[in-house]
């Protein structure tokens, strides 16, 4: 499940329910060619809470947490073997509207000499200026013990000052630390800022772009709105 991306755990994960989660779900699948797992799972279902039953969100959360720590002990074996890596951190609203911020560390094989990237952590935060930032990068890389004050040769951005701010945005606060840490704005972001300009002396796109966002945040912000847009697009299939 791990390797295709998908959810261990369900949000209604009761033996009664139709969909337990993709991890339960696989359990039961297995236990139809598995005499054993089907009498196991037979007595949870009895039982409940009075028998061990290895499938409860408890242990489906250890289970996802040492996968975890296997992943970050392999991307710490490999920086450690190359002694040099880079960072890029982006924060964005999830579905919960909770600021999530990713830490994505970059770094070169080195047999191959092919560039890494690989997910390194995500933290929530509502504060994301400048100095929350940096404490909030010192946790991630104690946690993960790697040594950036000498081995992070880079950082990557996007535009905002509590980021690129030479006083007081991230990269200030890590280059004072770790002076090869050679800052980089984003060129996605760049390219987007590039593109946003060049639509807007165009009063067409304008107008259209406008209006499709205006649309957006109508129909996002009301159930009752959503509902009417995916009646809408049934009746227009059919």
């Amino acid at each position: 499940m791990g390797r295709h991306n998908l959810a261990f755990r369900g949000h209604f994960e009761d033996w009664s329910s139709n969909s337990r989660g993709n991890f339960k779900d696989l359990v039961m699948l297995m236990s139809k060619n598995s005499g054993p797992l089907a009498e196991h799972i037979n007595r949870i279902q009895q039982n409940g809470k009075h028998e061990t039953s290895f499938v409860s969100w408890q242990r489906q959360n250890q289970l996802i947490e040492a996968i975890a720590e296997d992943i970050s002990f392999q991307v710490r074996s490999y920086i450690k073997a190359v002694r040099m890596f880079s960072i890029s951190i982006d924060t964005t609203f999830d579905s919960s509207r909770k600021e999530q911020i990713s830490f994505i560390i970059r770094y070169a094989d080195e047999v191959t000499g092919d560039v890494h990237e690989r997910l390194l952590a995500v933290k929530e935060s509502p504060v994301t200026s400048g100095k929350n930032l940096y404490d909030i990068f010192i946790n991630v890389m104690e946690a993960e013990n790697l040594n950036w004050k000498e081995e992070l040769v880079g950082q990557s951005y996007d535009g905002a000052s509590n980021m690129r701010s030479n006083y007081k945005g991230l990269q200030a606060h890590i280059k004072a630390e770790s002076p090869q840490a050679l800052f980089v704005w984003c060129h996605s972001h760049r390219l987007a800022l590039v593109v946003k300009q060049a639509v807007s002396c165009n009063s067409n796109a304008v107008d259209l772009f406008g209006n499709l966002e205006t649309l957006y945040v109508f129909l996002w912000c009301s159930k009752k709105e959503q509902r009417f847009s995916e009646k809408f697009k049934l009746n227009v299939v059919l």
